[in-house]
């Protein structure tokens, strides 16, 4: 041991050389690792789209074929209820008799369009009349003929009131016309609009002579499936707060315990009850407005 300072002291040379070798070869096989590195960068990549693409595909191609082969089964159960959205639709609207008697219903609101167009030009004329001319002998033809065509029986107060006072009592019974007719122009479009055809987007309201609106809107979504069920809810409101739901049951059918499909609209005929009389007295009181104030336009 007492020799070994003097033998590293002999070959620090040797030592120092090959240090500097394994740096040189450390700092050479790194630069190669760089290379290899940026060669396999180079050439190899990973295609996140096309693998989510190719995913999707093949998806899309299960659940047709779990499609086709649940319809085939169906077929062969004798159920004709196909798994289609727009099935579903066509049948609500063609084969529901219930939907198609409250389409009807509704269709008669379309009157009201052209009647407050009418009626609404009349009374600007009537007010504009009564407020800025004084002629007594037009304000008792105005009353004679709101008499004799309502055919009433009136005292000697009512006769001798204020004339739109009259007019209000007898022609409008109660009903704020300026509220009405406001509320049937801006919802003009729809009452413009053709109803013969039903569909998820159903909307109607109208303004009574009770000074309410009434409003019917349909909620509810369809997912055809094997053994599934759908309720779409035909909602009722009366100033803008729900007064009554009323369902439409859409059964798809089972193959797999043979049952067929089908759609119970039963409902509707109730609803049917508690708006027909309503939507049929508000079409005739226009009416009825309609042919007075055309015989009162004749006076001016």
């Amino acid at each position: 041991m007492s020799k070994m300072p003097n033998m590293i002291a002999h070959n620090k040379p040797i030592c120092k050389e090959l240090y500097e070798d394994i740096i040189d070869l450390c700092s050479w096989m790194h630069e190669k690792f760089n290379e290899c590195y940026v060669y396999i960068e180079s050439s190899f990549y990973s295609d996140e789209e096309g693998v989510k693409s190719a995913l999707e595909d093949m998806e899309i191609e299960k659940e047709r074929y779990e499609f086709d082969y649940i319809e085939q089964q169906r077929k062969a159960c004798g159920i004709e209820f196909s798994l289609s959205e727009n099935y579903v639709e066509t049948i609500l609207a063609e084969n529901g008799i219930k939907i198609q008697n409250l389409v009807n219903v509704v269709n008669g609101l379309e009157d009201l369009g052209h009647l407050v167009e009418d009626i609404e030009g009349c009374i600007y004329e009537i007010d504009y009349i009564i407020d800025n001319e004084e002629n007594l002998e037009l304000d008792n033809e105005i009353r004679r003929i709101i008499i004799e065509e309502l055919e009433l029986e009136i005292d000697y107060d009512d006769d001798n009131q204020d004339l739109n006072i009259f007019i209000e009592k007898y022609i409008f019974h109660g009903l704020n016309m300026k509220e009405a007719l406001q509320y049937y122009t801006e919802n003009k479009d729809y009452l413009d609009s053709n109803f013969d055809y039903f569909d998820l987007n159903f909307e109607v309201g109208w303004y009574r002579v009770d000074n309410k609106t009434y409003l019917i809107t349909v909620d509810g979504e369809l997912y055809p499936e094997n053994g599934g069920e759908d309720d779409l809810r035909f909602n009722l409101y009366i100033n803008d707060e729900i007064y009554k739901t009323y369902h439409v049951k859409i059964n798809y059918g089972d193959y797999r315990d043979p049952s067929a499909g089908y759609i119970d609209d039963s409902q509707i005929g109730i609803l049917i009850d508690e708006i027909e009389g309503i939507i049929g007295d508000i079409i005739q009181h226009f009416k009825d407005i309609n042919i007075l104030t055309e015989k009162i336009m004749e006076l001016l």
